[in-house]
């Protein structure tokens, strides 16, 4: 398998009626909202997560095999690629902001859950 280092990224809309680019397996797409909303919400620590993306996902790709088959989905705290496993069973890798695991626990503390 190649190595995925310095991926290619580019910051994509998902805007109706806008013409889309074609999908490059190659290229690990950053949807322009998912930015946004990370930066606003975010502030430096979404800056640095939206940064870091391509990367993270490269070494993700790598690490487990994993071969990209579609573009990006995504929510508002994390990218999610449409992935084939090495014996092209379909599957999802999500790459979330830290910060969602830290409110997670932030919240069970505050509830007076145990987080484990």
């Amino acid at each position: 398998m190649r190595r995925r280092t310095a991926p290619a990224f580019g910051l994509v809309s998902a805007g109706i009626g806008r013409a889309a680019r074609p999908w490059d397996p190659d290229v690990i797409d950053i949807p322009e909202e998912l930015a946004a909303t990370q930066i606003k919400y975010g502030g430096d620590a979404g800056r640095e997560f939206i940064a870091a993306l391509p990367q993270r996902a490269a070494d993700f790709l790598e690490r487990w095999e994993l071969r990209q088959t579609g573009r990006p989905m995504h929510g508002w705290c994390a990218l999610v690629l449409p992935v084939e496993r090495p014996d092209v069973t379909p599957a999802a890798l999500k790459l979330a902001a830290e910060q969602v695991s830290i409110g997670r626990i932030l919240l069970a503390q505050q509830a007076g859950r145990q987080t484990g």
